[in-house]
């Protein structure tokens, strides 16, 4: 008898999109984007935004919340490290590329 595995819910699959989550919130974050800009920007911006960051574009929201919520972690990270060169945006410039 065969089982029917569905390989976009494996552990493998899950570990993927939460890498490619954090990819993503790295590059956003670097161009000075809020994970509430982003989350307001369309969906074809979205994929552009992810094409950029050389990730394959998520399809579900839950994923670009995800997204979201890493970058307002990164945010507070940098906000409570203001002397680390880290806590800086390095493509801030950028920002105004993606949001109009």
């Amino acid at each position: 008898m065969t089982t029917h595995v569905d390989f976009t819910h494996t552990s493998y699959e899950e570990a993927a999109r939460y890498a490619d989550s954090i990819k993503l919130a790295r590059y956003i974050w670097d161009r000075g984007i809020c994970g509430t800009e982003l989350l307001s920007l369309s969906g074809a911006t979205c994929r552009a935004l992810a094409k950029a960051a050389v990730v394959n574009p998520p399809c579900t929201s839950e994923t670009w919340a995800t997204v979201a919520d890493l970058v307002a972690e990164q945010s507070a990270w940098a906000d409570a490290h203001p002397d680390d060169p880290g806590s800086v945006p390095l493509h801030a410039d950028e920002h105004e590329a993606w949001i109009s």
